[in-house]
């Protein structure tokens, strides 16, 4: 499990979130826990063709659901998922703005 971690910031990519009950899709690219705040964000990446940006960023938010509830429920955080969806000629959802 690769990661950076200091007083403020543990920053983990490329590893499995482990929750108490079996949760399909647990695999994130990035999660960043911001430590005094109690919050993270779980970041997952695609580069999907341009044609598919839409569908693509709503599959990431409904595929990661489960994995969010589950993180606040057990580590009593806030967190946010980022659904980071950049098309294949450099296009983006309206959503990336926030």
């Amino acid at each position: 499990m690769p990661a950076i971690e200091n007083d403020q910031v543990n920053l983990v990519w490329d590893s499995t979130i482990i929750t108490d009950r079996c949760v399909p899709h647990n695999r994130l690219d990035v999660i960043i826990a911001l430590k005094e705040k109690h919050h993270w964000l779980q970041v997952d990446a695609a580069v999907p063709d341009d044609g598919n940006i839409v569908n693509t960023d709503a599959w990431k938010i409904e595929r990661y659901q489960e994995v969010v509830l589950e993180v606040r429920w057990i580590h009593q955080v806030q967190v946010v998922l980022v659904p980071l969806v950049i098309g294949a000629l450099r296009t983006v959802s309206k959503n990336f703005a926030k």
